[in-house]
């Protein structure tokens, strides 16, 4: 796929009171031509941390490499709509100085895993500076039970300023914590309501707080603040109550999207893909994958699909780089919406209670 790009669109960079005059307007406005020019305004800033983002991914795989750690990278630019609802959302948040516009995402098999790669990423030879402390949201889960290890990298490129100072958040995480997280968002395409942002009904969401404490003890980790004194029998018995009436396991494990036929469509060395989840009627996931060898034109393209699917809650848009298929499916299941291994390690610890 080609097209014309306006590189000069491309490259400019907006001040950052232009950029948080633009969330302003986002938070506060009703007038939809405003909120439209803001919202270009933030699209361009975005796309402009598709190069510091490149360049983080290329130093934390040569760190990766160099150490000799097996893991799953995923690297994407945040959806135009969860930038809307987090500037929304969080009154004294400045869309300037927003860290996880562009994100890398590591995923590890262990909790030792997460912490020696933190140490070799943080302590390897970059020009990059990293934000300390990090949020450690393994050591103290989120109240909704998220937990992963938050480290936000600062850029710096002498050659060229439009890119200096721009922030990259780096997330790591186990496959059981990414698992549980995956489920979140499966339930929320489901449901049209992202639990993540506290959206979604009050029995859901503590649900997966009851998820998020047991596969939490399950790795010898700390609960969220609410379940310290709660003992674990007692955490099952309400999440089996909770799934006995709400039916959440067998929802979540009902539904996926294949990706066999998928593969075969994408073009022979594209990095840059474009995914567009739809759910139909029924709970049936309907997976679209555009490939890129530009990722120049995987942005225009993820450009004019969110715009196009923005005021429909039943589709989701995502751009991501990857080197194949299968890595795009490991970092992103939820687009796949493949919970099986959330589903699986949550009914061992039930049938552990019933035996």
């Amino acid at each position: 796929m080609n097209a014309v790009i306006d590189t000069e669109k491309l490259v400019k960079r907006p001040s950052n009171k232009e950029v948080s005059r633009a969330g302003e307007i986002i938070r506060t406005s009703t007038d939809d031509q405003k909120v439209f020019e803001a919202i270009s305004v933030l699209d361009n800033w975005r796309s402009l941390h598709s190069t510091p983002l490149n360049a983080m991914r290329k130093y934390v795989m040569g760190v990766l490499k160099r150490k000799k750690f097996s893991a799953i990278i995923g690297q994407r630019l945040k959806r135009m709509p969860s930038i809307i609802t987090k500037i929304k959302r969080f009154e004294g948040m400045s869309a300037s100085r927003m860290q996880d516009i562009g994100g890398i995402r590591i995923i590890l098999d262990s909790i030792s895993d997460v912490y020696a790669v933190h140490t070799a990423i943080t302590n390897s030879k970059t020009k990059h500076e990293f934000i300390v402390p990090p949020k450690d949201y393994i050591k103290e889960p989120k109240k909704d039970g998220y937990r992963s290890l938050h480290q936000v990298f600062i850029y710096h490129n002498e050659k060229h300023l439009e890119y200096d100072g721009m922030r990259i958040e780096v997330q790591l995480r186990t496959k059981l914590q990414h698992s549980w997280a995956t489920a979140v968002e499966t339930l929320g395409a489901i449901n049209n309501a992202s639990y993540k942002t506290g959206e979604g009904g009050e029995e859901e969401k503590r649900f997966f707080k009851l998820a998020s404490a047991l596969l939490a003890l399950k790795e010898g980790q700390n609960v969220a603040a609410e379940f310290i004194d709660t003992p674990k029998q007692e955490l099952i018995k309400e999440l089996m109550t909770l799934d006995k009436k709400l039916n959440i396991i067998s929802s979540i494990s009902g539904i996926s999207v294949s990706s066999e036929k998928i593969s075969k469509y994408i073009a022979k060395g594209c990095k840059y893909f474009v995914l567009e989840l739809t759910i139909t009627e029924g709970n049936k996931g309907q997976l679209t994958l555009t490939s890129f060898h530009l990722e120049d034109d995987a942005r225009l393209f993820y450009k004019a699909k969110e715009d196009a699917t923005r005021s429909l809650g039943n589709k989701s848009v995502l751009m991501i780089t990857s080197e194949n298929i299968k890595n795009i499916k490991k970092a992103y299941p939820n687009y796949f919406l493949d919970t099986q291994y959330f589903v699986k390690e949550l009914r061992k610890i039930i049938e552990s209670k019933i035996s």
